[in-house]
């Protein structure tokens, strides 16, 4: 594997992106792929230690683990976003996400955007107001009412769903809602488009600056199943959990423009 500065990207294409290498294996040439537009390898020695690349050809880096890491959205933007990469694209019957995020929006904002070919909302979390999150499933969508916050803080927040039965609940800081009912039956197409800080209104774009993330975000997760609520709360507290389909410990993504990666700033006294 290449480790790479992601926070230390430029796309003018005057600097040089260096690599180092933390391990290698027979996946080299698929995890290029991952990396590097262009047909040439950037290194010569054979198994190289090092190697470079310019820097506006690189498509994003796949970091073993981004512990203690959070991407940071400065400032409303209809451009900056954060597009994740899943290897495994198969209709989805459920799925849990959690992430942990800080922002001072009084607006609109969309966290997480899951598009298909079939439907722009296939799946979305969406704080549309203040005290409540907008949860969209196939297109239709349910709003979860919460308690006002006396003051700004991380929010920890897990959304799942369960085409079983329909059953969509959200948990906010470990804390379940009363559960509401959405597309029974449906199933989530594959090939997604899945992005972080945007509502996509079309396929792998139609921005809107207005439903635009400012803040930080960290600990994103997706599973193709229901968390148990003893799975949740584990959640909540930072703790590992087995099979995720997208996991902070290993993201493939990409950062288009003004997205930064920078140390998670816990609160004080928190153990997160």
């Amino acid at each position: 594997l290449w480790e790479c500065p992601p926070h230390s990207l430029s796309l003018n294409g005057e600097e040089n992106l260096f690599f180092k290498r933390v391990s290698h294996s027979k996946l080299d040439d698929l995890i290029w792929l991952y990396f590097v537009l262009g047909k040439k390898r950037p290194w010569d020695v054979n198994p190289p230690l090092q190697g470079w690349c310019p820097a506006d050809q690189v498509l994003f880096c796949l970091l073993l683990d981004l512990r203690n890491k959070a991407f940071v959205f400065p400032a409303p933007t209809a451009t900056a976003v954060v597009d994740l990469q899943v290897s495994n694209q198969l209709p989805l019957t459920k799925l849990t996400v959690c992430l942990r995020y800080y922002t001072l929006l009084p607006r609109a904002y969309a966290l997480f955007s899951y598009a298909t070919r079939s439907s722009d909302n296939d799946f979305l979390i969406y704080k549309s107001q203040p005290n409540e999150y907008a949860i969209h499933v196939g297109g239709a969508v349910v709003n979860f009412k919460v308690p006002p916050k006396e003051k700004p803080s991380w929010d920890h927040v897990c959304v799942s769903w369960d085409s079983s039965n329909g059953l969509v609940q959200l948990w906010l800081n470990g804390e379940a809602l009363p559960r509401l009912g959405l597309k029974k039956g449906y199933s989530i197409s594959p090939q997604a488009s899945i992005m972080l800080g945007q509502d996509q209104d079309s396929f792998g774009g139609g921005f809107d600056v207005n439903q635009s993330f400012v803040g930080e975000m960290s600990e994103v997760y997706l599973w193709a199943r229901v968390l148990t609520p003893t799975e949740i709360r584990l959640s909540s507290n930072n703790a590992e959990l087995s099979g995720p389909l997208v996991s902070w410990k290993s993201l493939s993504y990409t950062i288009k423009n003004e997205v930064f990666v920078e140390e998670f700033l816990a609160p004080q006294n928190a153990c997160i």
